[in-house]
């Protein structure tokens, strides 16, 4: 059994995201993971797949989010472990 996608309109999507109208729809025109598209809804009305802007937004938060020392720490251990089984296999 499928869901159907929730829709919503613009003044949910710039809730959703902080951003401004004009800086959505520069956004919806990026080469480099664009924000998603919009789908016509009635003659005139358009609306948004939230499931797609709260990925867009996830994407953007990881993307852009400065990493905690514990998080380098544990990153630089992941990479230091990686390096010696490299060189035990290599």
């Amino acid at each position: 059994m499928s869901s159907d996608p929730q829709l919503i309109r613009r003044p949910e999507v710039l809730r959703i995201t902080g951003l401004k109208k004009s800086t959505l729809y520069t956004l919806m025109g990026l080469d480099d993971d664009p924000f998603p598209p919009n789908y016509p809804i009635s003659e005139r009305g358009r609306a948004w797949i939230k499931s797609e802007v709260l990925d867009w937004c996830e994407r953007r938060r990881k993307a852009t989010r400065k990493l905690t020392s514990i998080e380098r720490a544990a990153q630089l251990k992941l990479a230091d472990r990686d390096s010696m089984v490299n060189r035990k296999t290599g």
